[in-house]
């Protein structure tokens, strides 16, 4: 037995299902030992491609996902996924091989102090020195990732330690559970003084992130926004659990294309796991009001005083404590809530109406067609769907706006583009039935082309629709808002046959020049085993510059 072994018998343990790996410096030992113990392995072209993948099924299944690269450079091309999982609260484990240490200090094989460089992006980061502390690291690492907010953590561990032959070892018995656990129960004083606070408002608006995904509440979610009742909003690239159009639900907050003007108008806010940040205006006026008050309640205590201090902070699980003001507030009909909650759909109502005229279909494409035209797609409870990209994301977000579901999936809170491709081999890893549908720009999908190749290899289907208006839609628009026509400068992108693209990697490719041709690719890639590639040109322009096509 090697100390390689003794990290996959303890990965097995955990219940990790697989590695996302890109193999290199220090990693032999590590696939060697998978390979004796037949302990999947999903290896990608891109350390940031294995990187996104691992973070992509982390964000979808609130499991630990571990991702393995090499030493040097390789560790910090994962940084990319790395500080995604940072910015989301994702539960990764970054295992990083390493030279042997016998050469330690003197200029070996891309030596370098791995674990300090990911320490700031990490809630925990250690180097392995000998194989007897592999289940201990792992377990820390572990539970660290899924403890509070959870978050990326890392390993460095060289060669020298999995390489090394040990004696016989059971598999570990002391064992943290690899996934985000529920939190805490709510303290009932917290309780009945939210109540109180809930109660006594006339305009309340809640805001629900992440940590009410990983608490599973979306149902308690619902429950107390109708019990209030009150507007329901998510913060832009969150993770979200409305699984069903929503009459309470008023969109995306944050948006850089807007939204309904709700946040200031509000006199209480209740803010249930998630972080306080640009999106909400960072919670200061003139974003919100300065006298109306602020409730956080998140399973990490650290959380509710990031950003601003509350009101009432209630550490506890999200689930638990939406569920106990939905039942403290049953049958507490207000009126004057009751007014605030119509004139939060008139105000949404009013703001959508821009994307509610019915499109031609014999008129050139834009992204609101292609949008209009996945909605069915979308919608299906057996599809996951993945948004990469900015001008064509926040397409998908002021269109798709009546519900939010868990299974669909962004970059997160970091804005980050080009994850798409190698998020759908992670979505089809933790999502092996129905289809998995790709919505991704031109400007985006090129990060993530080589991961068409492993998905072939692999056998993970998906479909993905590349909304081709050669341009940085985002960028190009500000240009134009700020400087005319002629100031656009390094935002259009030149052409590139995306159909073939996708053939010489081995997958399938189609080119949609219209609604109907797009509905032909989709249903033809969604039977398919194969992954597909639409390429669907489209006209310039965003949700700001477009009023209805």
């Amino acid at each position: 037995m090697t100390g390689a072994d003794i990290l996959v018998q303890g990965l097995r343990a955990h219940g990790i299902e697989f590695l996302s790996i890109v193999c290199g410096n220090g990693l032999s030992p590590l696939l060697d030992a998978c390979r004796r113990a037949d302990f999947p392995v999903i290896d990608t072209r891109t350390e940031y491609g294995a990187a996104y993948l691992a973070d992509a099924y982390a964000r979808l299944t609130g499991k630990v996902a571990v991702v393995a690269v090499s030493s040097g450079i390789a560790h910090s091309n994962a940084f990319t996924g790395l500080m995604n999982a940072w910015f989301d609260g994702t539960p990764i484990l970054l295992l990083t091989g390493e030279s042997a240490r016998d050469g330690a200090d003197t200029g070996a094989f891309q030596e370098f102090d791995h674990s300090g460089l990911a320490a700031p992006l990490c809630k925990y980061s250690a180097r392995v020195e000998h194989p007897a502390q592999i289940d201990n690291c792992l377990n820390e690492a572990l539970a660290r990732a899924v403890a509070g907010r959870p978050g990326p953590v890392q390993l460095s561990i060289p060669a020298s330690v999995t390489g090394a032959a040990v004696a016989g070892s059971a598999p570990p018995t002391r064992l943290v559970p690899a996934r985000v656990p529920a939190g805490g129960a709510p303290d009932p004083a917290l309780i009945d003084a939210a109540t109180n606070l809930l109660a006594g408002s006339q305009r309340p608006l809640i805001v629900a992130g992440s940590g009410v995904f990983y608490a599973g509440a979306g149902e308690s979610l619902v429950d107390l926004v109708h019990q209030l009742p009150a507007p329901l909003t998510v913060p832009i690239w969150e993770r979200g659990c409305i699984d069903e159009a929503e009459d309470n639900f008023v969109g995306v907050i944050g948006a850089v294309t807007g939204g309904p003007e709700l946040l200031a108008q509000a006199d209480l806010v209740l803010i249930a796991g998630a972080q306080v940040d640009y999106r909400l205006g960072r919670a200061l006026p003139p974003a919100v009001d300065p006298a109306a008050t602020l409730i956080r309640t998140d399973a990490d205590p650290a959380q509710l005083q990031q950003g601003v201090t509350p009101d009432l902070a209630i550490s506890a699980d999200p689930g638990a404590v939406l569920a106990a003001l939905a039942d403290q507030l049953r049958g507490s009909d207000s009126v004057a809530r009751a007014a605030w909650l119509d004139l939060a759909k008139e105000t949404n109502d009013t703001f959508r109406a821009r994307f509610a005229a019915p499109l031609a279909e014999d008129e050139p494409m834009t992204g609101h067609h292609l949008v209009e035209a996945l909605r069915p797609y979308a919608e299906d409870p057996d599809c996951t769907f993945l948004i990469d990209g900015g001008n064509i994301g926040q397409w998908a977000h002021q269109v798709l706006a009546d519900r939010y579901p868990a299974r669909w999936l962004t970059c997160g809170a970091s804005g980050v583009i080009g994850w798409g491709i190698p998020g759908a081999l992670g979505a089809r890893l933790a999502r092996p039935e129905g289809p998995v549908i790709l919505l991704t720009g031109d400007g985006s999908v090129h990060f993530g082309i080589p991961e068409i190749e492993p998905a072939v290899r692999h056998d993970l289907p998906f479909v993905a629709v590349i909304a081709d208006d050669r341009a940085w839609g985002i960028v190009l628009t500000e240009q134009k808002k700020a400087f005319g026509g002629e100031g656009v400068t390094a935002s259009l992108i030149g052409p590139v046959a995306y159909a073939g693209v996708a053939v010489a990697y081995g997958a399938r490719g189609a080119i949609a020049h219209d609604i109907a041709g797009l509905r032909y690719a989709l249903d033809a890639g969604i039977e398919s085993a194969c992954p597909t590639i639409i390429h669907a040109p489209i006209q310039t322009g965003g949700p700001t510059e477009l009023t209805c096509g």
